[in-house]
């Protein structure tokens, strides 16, 4: 390209911006729309404690060869779906340590304080929780126990 003509599509890019737009969305297309996320799959389910469906608990699916988690809440039914980029797009595919949170707040704004509700071993790697995710849908169910009920057996 001579340097005459780059002058002059300088120049119309500066005086319009109807030209400059259609160049932005040529290097947009062309550049693509960012990094191409790797293929993720569904993964749903129920949490519950001692029985009964755990509600508001934040559930975690940690890949085991690396990578993002994904993660969602459970609802009052004590049932989810996870999401790795947005809300319920699922999971990456293979192997996950999975982890259980549920919490409440305790005490006033002034002094708060926050109780588990799940036992603390959910809460790590050691979890003893595990998930495999794969293509189709995957439905996962995690029956959790308190520290109480698992004595009292």
């Amino acid at each position: 390209m001579s340097n005459r003509f780059v002058e002059a599509f300088v120049m119309a890019i500066s005086r319009s911006p109807l030209p400059a737009a259609m160049m932005m969305l040529m290097v947009a297309l062309e550049a693509g729309c960012g990094p191409s996320r790797p293929a993720l799959f569904p993964a749903e389910g129920l949490v519950t404690l001692d029985g009964k469906p755990l509600a508001d608990a934040a559930v975690v699916f940690q890949p085991k060869a690396g990578g993002r988690p994904a993660s969602a809440r459970t609802d009052a039914s004590g049932r989810f779906k996870v999401g790795t980029y947005t809300p319920r797009d699922g999971a990456l595919p293979g192997e996950h340590t999975v982890t259980v949170v549920a919490a409440e707040s305790t005490g006033t704004p002034d002094a708060p304080n926050v109780r588990l509700i799940t036992p603390k071993k959910y809460s790590t790697n050691q979890s003893g929780l595990s998930a495999t995710v794969a293509a189709g849908s995957k439905t996962f169910t995690f029956d959790l126990t308190s520290e109480e009920s698992a004595e009292k057996k």
